[in-house]
């Protein structure tokens, strides 16, 4: 394995190369943590910054042919330092953290999520998010395949639900990929049952803003925000909606999902109920317009470009494009950066670490119910629509052929919901959407 002394050789030699006075500072400056090797590095007077951080496609190619594995490199301005992932990364377990921090060793008033790690000045910390803090009342994660995102928000879900009693606290999931979340199912927080059907999921959102609407009106008389009395004492306990793919929430029910969850983003944090999204495609004409002002927490992963990694951030130049995945995030807040390692959450482990949590609130189980929504007028006429011509509408059944008679393949089941709600400002259930393209996939085959 390569050392850091002889990878700091070769920095310092590309650097005299490219007639860049700047330098690898030795230990204890430069160290390496249990997923990076950091080289603190001082610059010569007068060196702009952006002349050092221009080389960062040399120095991959350096250290990739000095390792003979792929590198890619990462500049962290403040201070100066040059990230290099560790040619043998350590896995940093949650399990055991969670077993290092009993919820009886914290103060009330706080609602308290675990990151991960953290370094400052050479020493590891552990990175704690407060909910009810000034500053962070919602959280969006961003990163692609690979970068450890979904695996953060299960750590963080955990983590809340481990450290705050169900009397407290009430959780709403919703899963639209139905994979990831399904072993949170046995937590004793859930509000109700985890949600994994898209049109469920929005209909969970329309609650929430019900909810939050019905709070706002007692805000005045019963809980004393102003005051700074916790609305857990009033009888209602802080809730927290996770969402683990925000952008295909938006892809089939764009508008209305923007509309709900913008509401709940902007009032929701006087009123006890916060958000945690993720997304794997932070694009401006997906998401852009929800996380310009209104997410003041960002947990970036590797995103796929700058422009993508400058939506996510909020801010440009943070290089989350370089990172290297696996866990390797940048927290942003309050115009301020830092490097974190999520703890891993193993899948497979899921189940028995949310059994555990329940285990230890023995006895104990939220007692507030989100409250479910009559349906209105419009969506029981479109279902009354969808039950016509076996089970769905004649006009999207030829819809669906006239796209496989001008593409000569049917269309996606999302294609399909978004023609539907083009067409009605209605959601289909997606066994409808299945159904129908079945049927015309099969009238082909005959």
């Amino acid at each position: 394995m390569i050392a850091m002394p002889q990878e700091a050789q070769i920095i310092n030699r590309l650097f005299h190369q490219h007639k860049v006075q700047c330098r690898v500072l030795p230990p204890p400056a430069s160290y390496q943590t249990a997923t990076l090797r950091l080289f603190r590095l001082q610059r010569g007077t007068g060196v702009p910054v952006n002349k050092v951080t221009g080389l960062a496609d040399e120095l991959d190619e350096a250290l990739t042919h000095l390792r003979r594995r792929p590198v890619q490199v990462r500049f962290d301005r403040l201070p100066l330092r040059l990230e290099v992932p560790r040619p043998d990364p350590q896995v940093l377990r949650l399990q055991g953290v969670l077993e290092r921090l009993p919820p009886e060793h914290f103060e009330e008033g706080r609602l308290l999520a675990v990151i991960g790690e953290g370094h400052a000045y050479g020493q590891s910390q552990m990175i704690l998010l407060d909910l009810i803090g000034p500053n962070a009342p919602h959280l969006l994660l961003a990163g692609t395949t690979g970068s450890g995102k979904t695996n953060l928000l299960a750590g963080l879900i955990l983590s809340l639900a481990h450290l705050n009693s169900p009397r407290d606290l009430a959780l709403v999931l919703l899963d639209p990929k139905g994979v990831d979340l399904q072993g949170f199912s046995v937590l004793p927080h859930l509000a109700t049952p985890l949600i994994t059907d898209p049109v469920e999921a929005v209909d969970a959102l329309r609650s929430v803003v019900a909810e939050l609407e019905k709070r706002k009106q007692v805000a005045g008389s019963r809980w004393q925000v102003a005051n700074g009395q916790q609305p857990t004492s009033n009888g209602f306990p802080r809730l927290v909606v996770a969402i683990d793919e925000l952008a295909e929430l938006m892809d089939v029910a764009g508008s209305e999902v923007e509309a709900s969850v913008k509401r709940i983003l902007q009032v929701g944090r006087g009123l006890g109920i916060h958000m945690i999204a993720a997304t794997q495609k932070p694009l401006v004409s997906v998401i852009g317009s929800l996380v310009k002002a209104n997410f003041p927490v960002r947990l970036v992963g590797k995103v796929a470009s700058g422009d993508d990694a400058k939506v996510a951030a909020g801010l440009p130049g943070t290089d989350a494009e370089r990172l290297p995945g696996l866990g390797a995030f940048l927290l942003v807040q309050g115009g301020e950066i830092q490097r974190v390692q999520s703890y891993h959450l193993p899948q497979p482990d899921l189940p028995r670490l949310s059994a555990s949590v329940r285990d230890g609130w023995q006895g104990t189980a939220t007692t507030w119910r989100l409250p479910q929504r009559q349906p209105t007028p419009q969506s029981t006429a479109a279902i009354a629509q969808s039950q016509s011509n076996g089970g769905y509408p004649h006009w999207l059944r030829k819809a669906v052929e006239a796209y496989l008679a001008d593409h000569e393949r049917l269309p996606s089941q999302r294609a399909v919901q978004r023609t539907y709600q083009d067409e009605t400002g209605q959601m289909l259930a997606w066994e409808t959407i299945r159904q129908v393209i079945e049927d015309v996939g099969g009238q082909q085959r005959e």
